[in-house]
């Protein structure tokens, strides 16, 4: 099964980020977060995707509310077909 990597749009979406992939490591799904240089300040590198996770991982940005896109709408807006958008209320 391919790794989730979630990515932050805008940056202030990290407070979504790091309980999302708390959750998933919890239910034994591998989620991670795409920035290490920002999130290993807030989870450990366990949290963090590697390289291999990033090049063939599934995709998700996880946005805010305030940022334009309606809760729960999924799309291929991340940049290639891989991808998805979901926002967090």
């Amino acid at each position: 099964m391919r790794s989730v990597v979630l990515e932050r749009r805008p940056h202030e979406a990290w407070a979504e980020v790091a309980p999302l992939v708390l959750c998933g490591a919890r239910s034994g799904v591998r989620v991670c977060a795409d920035d290490g240089k920002v999130m290993e300040l807030l989870v450990t590198a366990e949290f963090v995707c590697t390289p291999d996770e990033l090049a063939a991982g599934a995709h998700f940005a996880v946005t805010r509310r305030s940022a334009g896109a309606p809760v729960g709408e999924v799309g291929r807006a991340v940049g290639d077909q891989r991808s998805g958008v979901t926002t967090v209320e």
